[in-house]
């Protein structure tokens, strides 16, 4: 499989993962690693408290929803402020 972006950019590259976002199939240059938190509930059940786990899920994005996820991230950080 090629990396989707490297095409349009007239070059040829394998792509190493597809996005977990939208599909697009990227090479190391146009995508990254994102590491999500996971979290379980404890005893309680679905009004009992979130526990974090230790290890984070990792998870591959391309650089568009990357970015996308970023920009949604802090207008939902700017509108808590005001």
């Amino acid at each position: 499989m090629r990396c989707y972006d490297c095409a349009v950019e007239g070059k040829v590259e394998e792509a190493v993962g597809v996005c977990l976002s939208c599909g697009r199939a990227t090479c190391l240059a146009h995508g990254t690693m994102q590491h999500v938190p996971q979290y379980r509930r404890s005893e309680g059940g679905i009004g009992g408290p979130m526990l974090r786990l230790p290890r984070d899920r990792p998870r591959w994005v391309c650089h568009e929803c990357a970015r996308a996820e970023s920009e949604t991230a802090e207008q939902s950080d700017e509108g808590r402020d005001g």
